[in-house]
């Protein structure tokens, strides 16, 4: 098993046995700098958007639950940074599915932007009434990032009976997967602009 794929393998053994991984330098520094390039560029051409939270007819902007910008990858699927990060996904994608046999079959997803004083509070990535979101997958472009920047990803995890939380850094090239029916998480009030891109391996509904 060359390097690589081995990387592969380390995250899908972790969603086997604790259903949650956190994967340091997922990517190199020159992709991740090459994304965050990206959105910088989407955000001076005016392509970020307000977050909204719910589905459908339900789905709505409330500043009170989450205060992120986003961008959906496939309006710039044919730009030559997301190709590199989505390569790596199908990668990652093929494995969990050899080993753990969910039928993804797709990755959505999206650059999010925080600005200093937001958050995302405390929810779980699958809707309610749909089970196509299956494993979320968060990679972080904070090159420079200090524990003063706050940002952190927190994770809700349960053992022996008991809950505690993971706080994850929004460290550059760090990618954090997990269970997306599993897991309530949150994201902790920034004091800088905070770089991801977050997204699901979906299977059909």
């Amino acid at each position: 098993m060359n390097s690589s794929t081995d990387k592969y393998q380390r995250i899908v053994n972790d969603l086997i046995k604790q259903g949650w991984s956190i994967s340091e330098n997922f990517i190199n520094a020159e992709v991740a700098q090459a994304l965050k390039n990206e959105a910088d560029a989407l955000h001076e051409n005016g392509a970020f958007r307000r977050a909204g939270v719910g589905r459908e007819q339900g789905y709505h902007v409330e500043s009170k639950i989450r205060g992120d910008n986003i961008v959906w990858l496939d309006e710039v699927t044919d730009h030559d940074a997301p190709q590199r990060y989505l390569a790596e996904l199908e990668q990652l994608r093929q494995v969990i599915n050899q080993q753990m046999f969910l039928g993804l079959f797709e990755f959505e997803g999206h650059f999010a932007v925080y600005g200093p004083g937001t958050f995302y509070q405390r929810h779980l990535d699958q809707h309610q009434g749909s089970d196509s979101r299956q494993v979320t997958c968060v990679m972080y472009m904070n090159e420079h990032w200090q524990p003063e920047h706050r940002g952190e990803l927190r994770l809700f995890v349960s053992e022996n009976g008991n809950e505690r939380a993971i706080d994850i850094p929004p460290r550059a090239g760090l990618l954090a997967c997990f269970l997306s029916e599993m897991f309530y998480h949150e994201v902790l009030p920034t004091t800088t602009d905070r770089y991801s891109i977050t997204g699901w391996f979906r299977r059909r509904g």
